[in-house]
């Protein structure tokens, strides 16, 4: 009689695959260093997740999730749209993200260079970032233009700091410009 089969086991085994990416990156991501690093084998890795593009497409995804969890926590109770682009901006400011935030733009580029071998993740990203900025400002009685332009405004402005946060560390130049941009923002929806 065969051993019993462990119905836990493929989402313990993807929570130690995440540390071991969290760790070292995906740009040298390869299944035969990953398997020994977590104490498995490369097949075994196979045959629960698939492929390597598969798995990190999971591991994409799996990431990003956790992410926006945090994200609305943060946000949850925020008084005003400006408190929760505050809020926002404070939690990706410090520093215990600066991995995370480096590791989510390695898994863009990656995803931007090969948008057919990771399913558009980069645009998929995009569109959900969209989306939760446009829930924001709906939730704050800002209405959303029809070409989501200021939702895209505050997308990008976060996009871009967050990669200069990510390259530089300069967290005192960089918030300069994050308050100014919020507060241009509440002039722009009399919020």
């Amino acid at each position: 009689m065969g051993r019993p089969v462990d119905p836990d086991i493929r989402s313990r085994l993807l929570d130690r695959i995440i540390a071991y990416v969290w760790e070292h990156g995906i740009s040298d991501f390869s299944l035969r260093p990953l398997a020994v690093a977590v104490g498995s084998s490369s097949r075994n890795i196979a045959y629960h997740f698939g492929s390597r593009e598969d798995l990190l497409c999971l591991i994409f995804d799996t990431v990003r999730e956790r992410v926006y969890e945090e994200f609305r926590a943060v946000q949850e109770d925020a008084s005003s749209l400006d408190d929760a682009l505050n809020r926002h901006w404070d939690w990706l400011a410090a520093p215990e993200h600066r991995r995370m935030e480096r590791l989510l733009y390695e898994m863009f580029g990656i995803s931007i260079n090969n948008p057919e071998r990771f399913s558009g993740y980069a645009r998929r990203i995009a569109n959900e970032w969209l989306k939760h900025i446009s829930d924001m400002l709906q939730r704050f009685g800002i209405k959303n233009e029809p070409g989501q332009e200021l939702a895209t405004l505050i997308m990008t402005v976060f996009r871009g700091v967050t990669l200069d946060l990510a390259a530089t560390d300069d967290v005192v130049r960089i918030e300069k410009s994050v308050r100014i941009c919020i507060s241009q923002v509440k002039l722009l929806t009399n919020s």
